[in-house]
């Protein structure tokens, strides 16, 4: 009895202070503050006249009843959640105007101190100098909900007609297709051209404790959310799409995380024509049970300057990419401490002028004057790639450098299926670089294997298999190639080469310290191993090459060698 009686008591405490709360938590319709949902009207100073009187008053919510509502630039402020109700979209003016120039120093009415904004670097607002249709600004506990849509309307800002080309000039002369590479009968997907347009269509800059939830964006005429200088950030539930320009708009990232901390994704669709999530000086970043595809990269980890580390990507289904994952460094900086487990990956070559060429997983580290003077390159080291299964149409690419070794990197129960692709003859058997170097030297014709590494340290393929489908073009080569590295290991690799006849299954140049261990040569293989310029061999221990015709070329090798079947 006495138990029921302590029960009861905490149950109407909790109503009590469940009341007090719902009654804090004032709401602010803004039809009460003139805006009309009929398409037309621009409601810019009624949703920004109901924001800034629920904020004077100490926050609550901001209601968007049923309706669509033409609005430019508003900005969200501290205490405020800007809440979309079921059949509520907000669509941003047509009209550039309507989205005030940010160059000027200032943000809404706040005197900016984030500095980049003066220089013409376009940082804010990614591709542009201008606001974004909803901005949050030194703002602390300030959130979007609400099962409603938040629309760009990017294709007021871009031609369907006329093709985006960027900087890479001569780039094109060096690809295995020459100036094919970028006819415009070929181009079924490249990005829509664009003069100058509004910015991000979600911004939150330096805020601390944001949330968003369930809401649906789309139409970004560039990034469209933007997390920059904030810390304690949580998305969940979201949908972004470009569906209506078929994943064409140039820039259009999906989320786009900068100098930031404590960041939280997950259980959203994102499917955008840049990359679906990108990061950059991030720190302690989670994002999990997510669909993606892009033309671009589905997920894009590093880029210039600042120190990325502590990031985590699982339980994902990636689709339809032009690159599944990618890690760069290309300036001073580090990318460390990345995981990605647990993921299915079916991506494929887009032409044109996104960047990629159907890699599952890219890693580069490349010296690039990208700033306009050289700097010391920055570093990568200590990223897992755990049980992915990826059904592909190029493969995957580990590419270091002197100046920057990639070290301690590790495939773990990896599957790559190599499909053919209808648009190889016109854009397949080429590496692109150009996130990482100089655009002219960044996109080249070259033989494309299962994984190929250059410049490692520390590299383990582990339960790494690869799958080659019929009828493959011959530029696609061994199922592992690896070149100027240090410490490898390979331990229970399934496989063999796109030709048996004319590659070897594994080939290795220019490295020292290898061990290979409990792998098969699948039936078929010809030559498992072929060596040059190695150095320190190691162990080559447990090894099943029975249906392999020779175990390595050239025959002699420097293995401590036990418990292999070798060739009959």
């Amino acid at each position: 009895m006495k138990k029921k009686y302590h029960k009861a008591i905490f149950s109407i405490a909790f109503f009590l202070q469940s009341c007090f709360i719902f009654s804090q938590n004032v709401n602010y319709n803004i039809r009460d503050y003139g805006a009309k949902g009929d398409g037309t009207t621009m409601n810019t100073i009624a949703i920004q006249n109901a924001i800034d009187e629920c904020h004077q008053n100490g926050g609550g919510v901001v209601v968007v009843p049923a309706g669509k509502y033409l609005s430019g630039a508003i900005y969200l402020k501290s205490n405020i959640n800007l809440y979309l109700a079921p059949g509520s979209l907000i669509i941003g003016s047509g009209k550039l105007d309507d989205y005030r120039l940010e160059l000027d120093g200032m943000i809404g009415n706040q005197k900016n101190t984030l500095g980049s904004i003066n220089t013409g670097e376009k940082t804010i607002s990614g591709e542009s100098d201008r606001a974004g249709l909803v901005t949050a600004y030194n703002a602390n506990n300030v959130s979007i909900s609400g099962q409603g849509i938040i629309d760009g309307n990017a294709m007021a800002f871009h031609d369907k007609n006329k093709m985006h080309w960027g900087k890479e000039g001569a780039a094109y002369k060096n690809t295995r297709q020459g100036d094919v590479y970028k006819d415009p009968k070929f181009a079924l997907h490249d990005p829509l051209a664009h003069d100058e347009r509004p910015g991000n269509l979600i911004r939150l800059i330096n805020c601390v404790d944001a949330r968003v939830n369930d809401v649906t964006f789309q139409n970004s005429p560039t990034w469209t959310f933007q997390i920059q200088s904030c810390e304690n950030v949580t998305v969940s539930g979201i949908r972004v799409n470009s569906f209506d320009s078929n994943l064409r708009v140039p820039n259009d990232d999906g989320i786009n995380i900068q100098s930031s901390t404590l960041v939280r994704i997950s259980d959203s669709d994102i499917h955008t024509g840049d990359d679906c999530i990108a990061n950059f000086n991030v720190k302690k970043l989670t994002v999990t049970n997510c669909t993606l595809s892009s033309r671009s990269s589905a997920i894009r980890v590093g880029d210039t300057r600042g120190d990325v580390e502590d990031l985590t990507f699982s339980n994902l289904i990636i689709y339809s990419a032009n690159r599944a994952l990618g890690v760069y460094v290309r300036a001073s900086g580090s990318v460390s401490n990345v995981l990605f487990s647990d993921i299915i990956i079916k991506n494929q070559l887009f032409t044109g002028h996104w960047w990629g060429q159907g890699e599952p997983i890219h890693i580069s580290a490349l010296p690039s004057n990208f700033f306009g003077f050289e700097e010391k390159l920055g570093t990568i080291s200590n990223v897992r790639f755990k049980n992915i299964i990826a059904e592909t149409q190029n493969g995957a690419i580990v590419y270091g450098s002197e100046e920057s070794i990639i070290k301690d990197v590790s495939f773990e129960n990896v599957k790559l299926i190599i499909n053919d692709s209808p648009i190889n003859d016109q854009f397949g058997g080429n590496f692109d670089l150009r996130h990482t170097t100089e655009m002219e030297q960044a996109l080249f014709a070259h033989e494309i294997p299962g994984i190929f590494t250059r410049y490692t340290d520390g590299l383990e393929l582990i339960d790494f298999s690869v799958e080659w489908k019929e009828d493959l073009p011959e530029f696609f080569t061994n199922a592992i190639h690896c070149e100027e590295f240090n410490d490898l290991t390979i331990d229970g690799f399934k496989g063999q080469s796109r030709n048996p006849t004319l590659h070897p299954s594994i080939s290795l140049k220019d490295g020292r310290e290898v061990t290979i261990r409990n792998s098969k040569a699948t039936k078929g293989t010809v030559n498992f191993l072929k060596h040059n310029n190695i150095s320190d061999y190691r162990l080559f221990g447990g090894n099943d090459l029975s249906d392999a015709k020779k175990a390595f070329v050239p025959e002699t090798t420097g293995f401590a060698m036990y418990g292999n079947l070798m060739p009959k």
